[in-house]
């Protein structure tokens, strides 16, 4: 080596190179194991969505993984935020997604997509727009034809929630009957 072309390393390059070489022991020793303990148990939903479920599916055990929710994780507006639902199976008489159940637990109607698929539907694929009324988690369930649930969750920050339209119309029906009982219409 050249001792010419050597050049010595600053206290910010020497750190960054530091904690890069940290975060990459951290991750590969715990990101696995954490990942490994998910997917052996139940997932637990929060006791909203669990109710909503299993109005919709009736009661059952949901696994983590096998669906595939790809929502945004910043929606400037929850009018019409793009949502794919996919199932990675084969889709044949055997082994097929029965139905995909959305739902945004914060929204006044907590459903945002039922769907029934088929062994005819080619994949286990769909994507749609869904309104979101602000900030939340929103989780998904898909059923299989052999009676497995998968379930994931995806929290989605919203800057424009998409519900505002009725609270506002509730806040002026509400401003117009006190003007009325005050005989100020």
């Amino acid at each position: 080596m050249n001792p010419s072309k050597f050049v010595m390393p600053n206290r910010r390059t020497f750190l960054v190179g530091a904690g890069a070489g940290v975060v990459g022991m951290l991750t590969a020793k715990v990101v696995p194991a954490v990942a490994a303990t998910v997917k052996e148990g139940p997932l637990a939903f929060p006791a909203r969505v669990t109710s909503l479920v299993e109005d919709r599916l009736g009661k059952g055990v949901y696994y983590f993984g096998g669906l595939l929710m790809d929502l945004p994780i910043i929606a400037e507006s929850g009018n019409s935020v793009p949502v794919t639902f996919r199932v990675d199976t084969p889709q044949n008489e055997t082994d097929y997604v029965q139905r995909i159940v959305g739902v945004a637990p914060i929204n006044p109607e907590g459903y945002i997509v039922d769907y029934t698929l088929g062994p005819r539907g080619g994949k286990g694929e769909v994507s749609t727009r869904v309104r979101i009324a602000k900030t939340q988690t929103v989780y998904a369930v898909a059923t299989m034809s052999d009676g497995t649930r998968w379930g994931t969750a995806v929290e989605v920050q919203v800057t424009f929630g998409a519900c505002v339209d009725e609270h506002m119309d509730f806040e002026m029906r509400e401003f117009l009957k006190v003007q009325r009982l005050r005989g100020r219409e």
